[in-house]
């Protein structure tokens, strides 16, 4: 390694954690655009189909949730299918819209 750990070839450069200019000018751009757009998403979510909106929300909810570490599970672990798994799912669905509407 050419540099101790924690050290660059450039003391006085941008300082750890802080986005580059270009990163901080495109986040900028995309907040503005997407402002506007939130008001709409419970409208937009109406029109999918239950299926579409956990997709939506899977890939909506790592921009809002942290991100946990996986974890091992031992032992002997059930997993519902069918129509138990079915019947759980449209709940949840029902009580995320009744909390959101």
């Amino acid at each position: 390694m050419r540099y101790a750990k924690g050290q660059s070839g450039n003391p006085a450069g941008r300082p750890r954690g802080v986005p580059n200019k270009v990163t901080g000018e495109i986040r900028q751009v995309l907040t503005k655009a997407l402002a506007g757009q939130a008001r709409e998403l419970p409208g937009l979510f109406k029109q999918l189909s239950p299926e579409q909106r956990i997709e939506a929300l899977a890939r909506l909810m790592q921009y809002v949730v942290p991100r946990l570490k996986e974890v091992e599970v031992v032992g002997d672990v059930a997993l519902e299918t069918g129509p138990d798994l079915d019947r759980n799912i449209r709940q949840l669905i029902s009580d995320w819209q009744a909390i959101h509407e």
